[in-house]
């Protein structure tokens, strides 16, 4: 598909997402924000406590990216529509179709995206406490030379919870969100990675704790 053609769809994501917030009575504040550049290209990575942590992000991010995210995430009624056909669904259960949608995640960063991981690979069953990052985003981040965003929901998970996902609506409300600064990994190589993972995993757990989620 051009290139184009996934920009199109990016802004379809854009409003559909808008039409979900509505709907679920679901607003946002954004507590600390730095000024990206709509110029460059960005690895965007957060917690991840609740579907709504993809509609917040679709909402808050106006640079072109793409979601790499769980192939389930494609048979979610609503989130499939756009979902599958306009983000990179991943096989957590095997190491060959990991690497193949990291290798597309590469290729479509090279034509222009910016992307959004979440490194935690699922909604961990003891949200809003942080399960283990894997390493792929930072990788990645590292390979392409590009700044690495960490993202705090600090309410998604008591507003939408994973198990209540369609079986009831959100609850309405305003969810916080903090972005920090980014951070640049001009230089590293791949002795660094598991320093860059560190250092963004306790960024985000930090700042849970300073806003008393965790």
């Amino acid at each position: 598909m051009n290139e184009k053609y996934f920009r199109i769809g990016f802004q379809l994501c854009r409003f559909h997402s808008l039409l979900m917030q509505i709907l679920g009575g679901v607003y946002y504040t954004i507590i600390k924000k730095p000024k990206l550049s709509p110029d460059k290209k960005y690895i965007i990575v957060s917690n991840h406590t609740s579907y709504l942590d993809i509609i917040l992000t679709t909402r808050i991010f106006s640079n072109y990216f793409l979601f790499m995210g769980k192939k389930e995430l494609g048979k979610v009624p609503l989130f499939n529509i756009f979902f599958k056909k306009f983000n990179i669904l991943v096989d957590r259960n095997s190491i060959s179709a990991s690497h193949k949608a990291f290798v597309e995640a590469a290729e479509r960063i090279n034509r222009g995206a910016s992307m959004v991981i979440f490194p935690e690979g699922t909604i961990p069953h003891h949200a809003p406490k942080l399960k283990s990052f894997k390493s792929g985003a930072f990788r990645l981040a590292i390979d392409k030379q590009l700044d690495v965003v960490p993202v705090v929901f600090l309410d998604s998970w008591k507003m939408l919870a994973d198990k209540k996902f369609f079986s009831h609506l959100a609850r309405p409300g305003i969810a916080r969100v903090v972005i920090h600064e980014p951070i640049s990994t001009k230089g590293m190589n791949e002795n660094d990675l598991l320093f860059l993972q560190n250092l963004v995993y306790h960024q985000i757990e930090d700042t849970l704790k300073e806003y008393k989620i965790i």
